[in-house]
C-alpha cells in the first residue's frame, strides 16, 4: 500500500489551524501585520486576509481556490513569515502582502478527514471532497 510520510513541519493545516496560526502571528507582530475577515463562505465560515507591510504596491495571493489542494494555506503563512523577517519583501519594496488563507473554507474542511493523516490513497480517497465545477469558488458565475 502506497503511504507518503511527511515531517511534522509539513503537515497540512485545517482551516481552524490556519486562522489561529495567522491570529499568532499578528500577535507577535502587531505593527507590520493584520488579519481581518475579507468575506464570508456560503456556509458562513470567515474568509480571512493577512496583511503584512504598509507598502503602497498590493500584492494578494490567495490560498485554497481548490478544496482539495491544502499546501497552499501553509504556503501564504510561509509567505508572511519570510517577509516580516526580510524588511526588504515589505518596506524596502513599497509592499503590502496580502494574502487570503483559503478560498473555499467549507471545501477543506470536508476534506479535513485527509488533511491529519495516516497519508495514504485509500483515505484521501475516502475522504476526498470537490465541488462541482459550477460551485467551485475560483469559477465565474454563468453569463
Amino acid at each position: 500500500m502506497w503511504r507518503c510520510a511527511l515531517p511534522p513541519l509539513l503537515r497540512y493545516p485545517t482551516v481552524d489551524e490556519l486562522g489561529a496560526r495567522a491570529a499568532a502571528l499578528v500577535a507577535r507582530h502587531p505593527t507590520e501585520a493584520r488579519l481581518r475577515r475579507a468575506g464570508t463562505s456560503r456556509a458562513g465560515n470567515p474568509l480571512w486576509l493577512l496583511s503584512v507591510g504598509h507598502g503602497s504596491r498590493q500584492a494578494l495571493v490567495v490560498a485554497g481556490p481548490h478544496a482539495n489542494e491544502p499546501v497552499g494555506g501553509g504556503t501564504v503563512l510561509r509567505l508572511a513569515e519570510r517577509a516580516l523577517a526580510d524588511p526588504g519583501l515589505t518596506a524596502g519594496a513599497d509592499a503590502t502582502w496580502n494574502l487570503l488563507l483559503c478560498l473555499d473554507p467549507d471545501g477543506l474542511r470536508r476534506n479535513e478527514g485527509w488533511l491529519r493523516g495516516p497519508y495514504s490513497l485509500g483515505r484521501y480517497f475516502r475522504n476526498f471532497f470537490r465541488p462541482g465545477f459550477g460551485e467551485q469558488p475560483e469559477w465565474l458565475p454563468d453569463g
